[in-house]
């Protein structure tokens, strides 16, 4: 059985850091952008004055869409070293979080199946909510 993850993608509200290379495009703005499966890639950066452990997503577009949270990054950087390369796709948004699904033994990542939905049960019409109490 594949061995595969869920992640947040964190950081997607700052600025991406060179303008020279991305342009003026937001990270918001190329989630917009991103469709579900849609490959992105993992780079380490050791060098990175936060965290030696931090690891970048890019888009298929190569714009800075976030980062690997910082708990599984240790992981991540690791994988990245020894096999050369993590497999990741772009999973989705929810809200103003955006999620990506990564593959930890080298298989293509598979997006889960969606999750059923909530349906909404309308009021029944001879229903009727008491009016509010003067006294609260």
């Amino acid at each position: 059985m594949a061995r595969q993850i869920t992640i947040p993608v964190k950081g997607v509200g700052f600025p991406n850091r060179d303008a020279r290379l991305h342009g003026k495009i937001s990270r918001r703005f190329e989630l917009a952008t991103c469709q579900p499966g849609e490959a992105v890639r993992l780079v380490a950066e050791p060098g990175n004055p936060v965290d030696p452990n931090a690891v970048l997503i890019l888009s298929a577009r190569d714009v800075p869409l976030g980062y690997v949270p910082a708990e599984r990054a240790p992981l991540i950087a690791r994988l990245l070293k020894q096999e050369g390369g993590v497999p990741a796709i772009f999973q989705g948004m929810a809200g103003t979080t955006a999620f990506v699904r990564l593959s930890l033994d080298g298989s293509p990542p598979v997006l889960p199946p969606p999750r059923p939905t909530v349906e909404t049960v309308e009021e029944e019409p001879d229903y009727f909510t008491d009016p509010p109490s003067p006294f609260d």
